[in-house]
């Protein structure tokens, strides 16, 4: 009896299991970014991620630690991780600026940062000025029809006139 090795496929040596946004947008263009990811990996990782138009980089964590990115080409950002198998969780937030706000049709176009790795499961909760309201989205997104909280009214009119 002969016996032959057949090849190997090669998998995947880290994936991002959880990637998280908070994205806040105010009516001049402002833009504020926080980012979270768990990443799984299988060896010591070099991961490098692309982020969109920066202003400035705020914070940056690695597993709750202060840590400075290493800066690859434009808008490339380089995280080594501390550990040589497991999970990492990097956290960073940014301060980018977009064009202000059409009142008429407020069309925006945000991007997330991007990355080579296989992303398992995203959550993005994006949050524009409450005069605004999001009646249609493009792409591989859906509104979340939560109800947007109102402002308390007094209990005693005659005590707190309008």
């Amino acid at each position: 009896m002969q016996a032959t090795w057949l090849p190997r496929v090669e998998t995947a040596q880290a994936i991002v299991s959880l990637a998280e946004y908070d994205t806040r947008l105010v009516a001049d263009g402002a833009l504020l970014v926080q980012a979270r990811y768990t990443v799984a990996h299988a060896s010591p990782l070099n991961w490098r991620l692309e982020l969109p138009a920066v202003d400035e980089i705020l914070t940056c964590q690695i597993n709750g630690k202060p840590v400075q990115p290493a800066n690859g080409a434009t808008n490339r950002s380089n995280f080594l991780s501390p550990r040589t198998q497991g999970t990492t969780k990097v956290a960073f937030s940014y301060a980018s600026r977009l064009d202000a706000l059409d009142p008429v049709s407020g069309r925006i176009a945000i991007d997330l940062p991007r990355t080579d790795l296989f992303i398992h499961a995203l959550k993005w909760m994006l949050t524009i000025p409450a005069v605004y309201e999001t009646t249609a989205v493009e792409g591989n997104v859906a509104i979340d029809d939560a109800p947007r909280p109102r402002p308390r009214q007094p209990t005693n009119p005659e005590r707190h006139p309008a």
